[in-house]
Parts: structure tokens; C-alpha cells; sequence
């Protein structure tokens, strides 16, 4: 079967990463895949709550373009300010929870990318610590 549309590529390209590295993913609705590393015992947070978290963002090869843990210091915002994928966990996981996310292009930075950064049309991984809310 071969693939036409961003989606359907972006779909074969994220079950073969997963494949490849073993994982056992469970996909949304909306066609992202995950693996909960650690489930935490915190809340799940709201549209428009703020948050910290700690993440990794990784190419399909492997390479990183963006890490707070390399920085040191977590990301905070507002559930809703992100990528699609990033306010779908958000909304989904607990805090304190970690994370693998697998984000097809349209649920990540999609036909514009993001420039000096991400490509258009770029499937991500995300590792993703949800912090607790203190």
C-alpha cells in the first residue's frame, strides 16, 4: 500500500519507528501514538491551566532539536499554547507522569514546520515529564 497523503505517510513512518525500537504504543484518536513510561499520581490538567514540564524532542533519526533537561529548566505555559500533540497529553496524562509521544506532522508544527527547527511535514518524538502542579 503506498502511501499519498502527509497523514498515511506520517502514519507508516510513526508504527515503523515504533516497530523498530520495540515499542508498545496505543494510538488516539486523533492518530498519535504513546507509551506512558510512569504513570503519576497527579491531576490532568485543564485548557488554559498552566504547566511545567520536562521534555526532549527528538527527529525519526534520532536527533535532538530541543531538550529543557539539556537546559536545565523546564518549560511553562498554558495548556492549549502548544502543538496539538502537546495540549492532547497534557489534557490526557497526570501530573508526574512520563511520557514517550509519537506526533504525526499535523498534530506537531504541520506544513509550516518550524523554521530554523523542524522541517514541514515532520513526524516528532517527544519524551515528556508532566511536573506535579505545586
Amino acid at each position: 500500500d503506498d502511501p499519498q497523503t502527509q497523514d498515511q505517510k506520517d502514519e507508516n513512518a510513526l508504527i515503523d519507528y515504533a516497530i523498530d525500537k520495540g515499542l508498545d504504543v496505543k494510538r488516539t484518536a486523533s492518530g498519535m501514538y504513546y507509551v506512558l513510561q510512569k504513570e503519576g499520581d497527579g491531576t490532568v490538567l485543564m485548557q488554559g491551566q498552566p504547566f511545567k514540564a520536562h521534555y526532549s524532542g527528538y527527529f525519526m533519526d534520532g536527533k535532538t532539536f530541543d531538550s529543557s533537561i539539556e537546559r536545565g529548566t523546564p518549560i511553562a505555559a498554558t495548556v492549549g499554547a502548544m502543538i496539538p500533540g502537546w495540549n492532547e497529553a497534557l489534557k490526557t496524562f497526570k501530573g508526574g507522569s512520563k511520557v514517550l509521544l509519537l506526533i504525526p506532522s499535523k498534530l506537531a508544527y504541520g506544513s509550516r514546520g518550524f523554521p530554523g527547527f523542524v522541517p514541514p511535514n515532520t513526524p516528532l518524538v517527544f519524551e515528556m515529564e508532566i511536573l506535579p502542579l505545586m
